[in-house]
């Protein structure tokens, strides 16, 4: 990725944030109190009561107000997918004076994240763009990445709310974030075992560093084992699609818009499925897979030691008092 798309990614991701915060926070908190108020009557084809964040943002078209005389009108802000400098300002001081508002703790409560949780991220983002230019493209692409996965984390009531390929983006990462986890917590609990294990079998430590050099090889192993069994069954899930899409292509024509996708789609594959090969050629540990497999290869002592220390009931129970 160059500068300049990141960059791009940047002021993207920073109008995300000024939209989540106008259109999003400061709605919702407003939504429950003012229907109870304004005795709002809204108006759809529909019976089911609105229950979603989606629902709520498209059904405003569809809202009339029976009492206006006594409190004052909803301020909805205007979505966009670019702001001027002088109105990210002012919307970036709207946040820092609501950021400890009193109105907004039941939103907190309710979907987990808070308008200083915004702020945190966009004063990164604001520092990523200031340093961009004393950075690689990598450092950068690095760097940039990280903000995003916690703007993922947030898991916010809407998301992706000017682009859709952000929101394509932010799903496909959601979905490859659950499949990390998920090895990350069947590690976990592989590591569980084989410490218990060993102190059944009469092993005694005094730290969690101590533990994690005692037990590394027999950890490294296992670990190898299931690292090595889902880029198997990955590479089984991809050859699977790639056959799909094969047969698929054949049945469309060749200037269908479809057939470019779907030839850019089976090349990706091509591409992953090479990879996959190639580092299973190369064996254990698959380096070009360090970041998804978790735990990582270079400094996995260090990581199983840190992963240990947070494990306070399992280090009372195996550690020397």
């Amino acid at each position: 990725m160059s500068h300049v798309e990141i960059r791009q990614n940047i002021n993207e991701l920073k109008a995300e944030l000024l939209n989540q915060y106008g259109a999003v926070i400061v709605f919702l908190a407003d939504w429950d109190p003012y229907v109870q108020q304004l005795k709002v009557e809204v108006v759809r084809d529909k019976s089911m009561p609105i229950k979603t964040v989606k629902e709520k943002i498209k059904s405003i078209q569809s809202i009339k107000f029976s009492n206006l005389e006594s409190v004052e009108r909803i301020k909805f802000h205007k979505i966009k997918d670019d702001f001027e400098e002088g109105e990210t300002q002012e919307i970036y001081q709207a946040m820092l004076q609501d950021q400890h508002n009193p109105r907004y703790e039941q939103f907190q409560k309710d979907y987990k994240y808070s308008i200083g949780d915004l702020i945190e991220l966009f004063n990164q983002l604001d520092l990523l763009s200031s340093r961009l230019s004393n950075l690689t493209a990598k450092e950068a692409e690095e760097e940039f990445e990280n903000i995003f996965y916690q703007y993922i984390f947030l898991n916010t009531a809407n998301y992706g709310l000017t682009s859709k390929a952000l929101k394509k983006r932010i799903d496909k990462t959601r979905v490859v974030l659950g499949e990390r986890t998920k090895i990350r917590s069947q590690k976990n609990e592989m590591l569980t075992q084989i410490v218990l294990r060993q102190h059944q079998q009469g092993k005694r430590w005094k730290s969690a560093d101590q533990v994690a050099k005692d037990c590394i090889d027999i950890i490294d192993s296992e670990f190898e084992k299931i690292d090595t069994k889902w880029l198997n069954s990955k590479l089984v899930e991809i050859e699977l699609d790639k056959s799909d899409q094969v047969e698929k292509i054949k049945n469309i024509r060749k200037h269908d818009p479809k057939y470019k996708v779907i030839e850019q789609r089976i090349e990706l594959m091509n591409e992953e499925i090479s990879n996959i090969k190639e580092s299973l050629r190369r064996g254990y540990p698959y380096e070009n897979y360090n970041n998804f497999l978790s735990y990582g290869t270079e400094y996995i002592e260090k990581v199983v030691a840190n992963t240990l220390r947070k494990n306070k009931p399992l280090l009372e129970k195996i550690l020397e008092k």
